[in-house]
């Protein structure tokens, strides 16, 4: 104790910190394209949570060739030579160098200050300029695209959704007007006029002495800049059965507009003055950007995917191919392959040998819409809502094909596999079926729960059903064929999810969130406990004394359910969609975000193991001040550190630890963060 006296006494410095001990590693099976640009025979377009460069050789099947996942939303690109300067919200801009399409590579990023969220960027010589929202426009030297570095920021009055710089002027599409700045000198820009339009401005494109403005539900606004001291309103194009153009694109005689409302429309601009509808063509998703090329537009249509239309007569553009993407719902994992139902897409296979980079294979359009996903050896299994049970031989996981399907009565929305059974939830039913021969499945019986099955599981020899507002049941199997019902637990809520360990079930509970029972005897299941989230829990997974919950807007937790009376919350991850399903394997977590898969790792620990050695003792303290010191690196994860459990690592933390060894307080513990 002599050396935890004397290394107590030199802490000269407190060092204070918020920790986090899970790590985002990658992102792969994305939705909701955002923006595209072509170059040559390569399409690169921005996804909820990355980027994919799609080789448009053969535009009737554009092929994606790579992938790069980022943690936050990626949306507007610039592509100027070889890099890509990707607006990544949260993220700030990313610079991606895609000299080599099929390996891209993130050379550099610039992060802004919470609350300024990159949403644009054009870039002119030496700078990049990137919209902001409320923190307004924000200017970068990009000059060493390794090492970018903010030279200044510029407030402008309303929100910068979109931003584009020609010359010595930024035309910032600033939510309620146009501003246009003076950056000849980029450490010191200046506002020199404005334009109201009275609507609502998220985007700005130039052509000569004009500004084409994306005015939301105004449609397209055209204004002469020919004087940046008075901007002037010149014609507007607004669709009389509604607007809302994000996007527009223009050549000398045509502006081509990507409208929520109605996909791509054609407007001919060569009188500025009386723009007109030449041509449209509806999108299945909801427009959101896109790239002209001599022949073609490329459409980022949102949840749709990438659409191509050839426009070689604008007064009539015909649909020319397309990459569809659709939401992510469930994943399962066996060995080096990810395969996630993707509803309206169906099932999608992701190399994940190296989770910090995944590698889409390939996929098969299933003919209902994907609900849920299980492997088993060279097959995976999908729960394929209207269209029943589906197999698919994935032994060749690049081109994974339809073995067999049998269409169920209901609404297939979950499965769970035993030896050669499978049992489906069906909605009004359990189907059983005989999975032996993939090519053909073999029909067994069913029977029909009370309540509605949305979700089953198998543990040991009993099926676990979470049966909507009848609660979760508890089935015997040994009988495959004809499950006995051994009792049944009535939640206080909606049960949607169930997954079984042992002598305990867990359960998602509309009501109590993540519950705890014990099924001991099956015939009298037993309430425990539950931990509230204050969100609707829409998946759970157990693995090794840890409940991986899923919730729909809160992302994901991790509960340490060791004292199954009184679980605890070990970690969190905000995610950036809608988290709809958890799945953990060899220490990954993999979170069906709705918009993308998301690969995170959850690193447990003992509270006060700052060394990281396994064990909790004086050497901890020392190695706490030389961290606090800046002697030695941070605790791994820096929560380690945190004995007090105030979710901060400080000297506060060192004075706990040397009151708890010297045995006048209690030991340390683990924070609720």
């Amino acid at each position: 104790m002599k050396k935890i006296a004397v290394a107590l006494g030199i802490l000269l410095m407190i060092a204070s910190a918020s920790a986090q001990n899970i790590d985002f590693l990658s992102s792969t099976v994305w939705t909701e394209a955002k923006d595209v640009r072509v170059s040559g025979q390569y399409a690169y377009v921005t996804f909820y949570s990355g980027l994919g460069i799609f080789d448009i050789t053969n535009l009737t099947e554009p092929t994606l060739i790579s992938t790069l996942g980022f943690e936050y939303n990626a949306l507007n690109i610039e592509m100027v030579g070889n890099y890509l300067y990707i607006a990544n919200e949260e993220g700030g801009m990313v610079i991606v160098d895609v000299a080599n399409p099929h390996l891209p590579t993130v050379i550099g990023g610039r992060p802004f200050p919470p609350g300024a969220p990159a949403v644009d960027i054009s870039v002119l010589g030496s700078y990049a300029f990137v919209a902001t929202l409320d923190a307004g426009l924000y200017i970068v030297n990009i000059s060493n695209p390794a090492l970018p570095i903010t030279v200044t920021a510029h407030n402008t009055p309303g929100a910068s959704w979109g931003v584009k710089v020609i010359g010595s002027y930024a035309y910032v599409a600033d939510g309620d007007s146009l501003q246009i700045i003076n950056v000849f000198n980029p450490a010191s820009p200046v506002r020199v006029g404005a334009y109201g339009s009275g609507g609502y401005i998220v985007g700005v494109t130039i052509q000569a002495n004009y500004a084409y403005l994306s005015d939301s539900f105004n449609g397209l606004t055209i204004v002469n800049i020919n004087n940046p001291v008075n901007p002037s309103f010149v014609g507007r194009y607004t669709n009389p059965a509604g607007s809302y153009v994000n996007r527009v694109r223009v050549t000398p005689d045509f502006a081509y507009c990507a409208d929520f409302a109605n996909g791509l429309e054609i407007v001919s601009i060569t009188n500025p003055g009386s723009p007109f509808l030449l041509g449209n063509h509806p999108t299945p998703g909801t427009a959101r950007s896109l790239w002209v090329t001599p022949n073609y537009a490329f459409v980022a249509d949102g949840q749709a995917g990438m659409e191509i239309y050839n426009i070689n007569d604008p007064a009539l553009p015909i649909a020319a191919g397309d990459f569809k993407t659709s939401y992510v719902k469930k994943c399962d994992v066996v060995g080096n392959y990810a395969f996630v139902a993707s509803w309206e897409t169906g099932l999608q296979v992701i190399n994940i040998q190296d989770p910090d980079v995944p590698v889409w294979l390939g996929s098969v359009d299933t003919p209902g819409k994907a609900e849920d996903v299980k492997g088993a050896g060279n097959y995976a299994f999908v729960a394929d809502r209207q269209s029943g049970l589906i197999s698919v031989n994935v032994s060749n996981p690049a081109v994974p094909t339809i073995a067999d399907s049998y269409d169920t009565p209901g609404f297939a929305k979950s499965l769970a596999i035993f030896g050669t059974y499978c049992y489906v939830a069906d909605y009004n039913s359990v189907q059983i079926f005989n999975i032996g021969n993939p090519y053909n499945i073999g029909f067994v019986g069913s029977f029909t729960p009370t309540g509605f099955p949305v979700d089953v599981f198998v543990n040991g020899t009993r099926l676990y059903i979470a049966s909507s507002d009848a609660g979760c049941h508890i089935y015997n199997l040994v009988d495959p064929a004809n499950p006995s019902l051994l009792g049944t637990f009535v939640s206080t809520g909606s049960v949607t999810g169930v997954v079984a360990d042992g002598n305990y079930a867990y359960l998602a509970d509309d009501v109590d969130d993540a519950v705890i029972v014990n099924v001991g005897d099956p015939a009298n299941p037993l309430f425990i406990s539950n931990y509230s989230l204050t969100d609707v829990v829409s998946d759970i997974y157990y693995s090794s004394n840890f409940l991986h919950v899923s919730h729909r807007y809160g992302g994901y937790t991790v509960l340490n359910v060791i004292n199954k009376t009184h679980p605890t919350r070990s970690a969190s991850y905000d995610t950036p969609g809608i988290a709809v399903g958890a799945f953990t394997y060899n220490e990954i977590s993999y979170i069906s975000d709705y918009y993308s898969l998301i690969l995170l790792y959850f690193q447990d620990f003992s509270p006060g193991d700052a060394n990281g050695d396994g064990s909790v003792n004086g050497v901890d303290v020392i190695y706490l001040v030389a961290y606090l010191k800046g002697q030695v690196p941070p605790p791994d994860p820096l929560l380690r550190g945190d004995a007090n459990g105030n979710c901060q690592v400080n000297g506060l933390d060192v004075t706990y630890m040397v009151t708890w060894l010297k045995g006048a307080g209690p030991a340390p513990v683990r924070g609720d963060c």
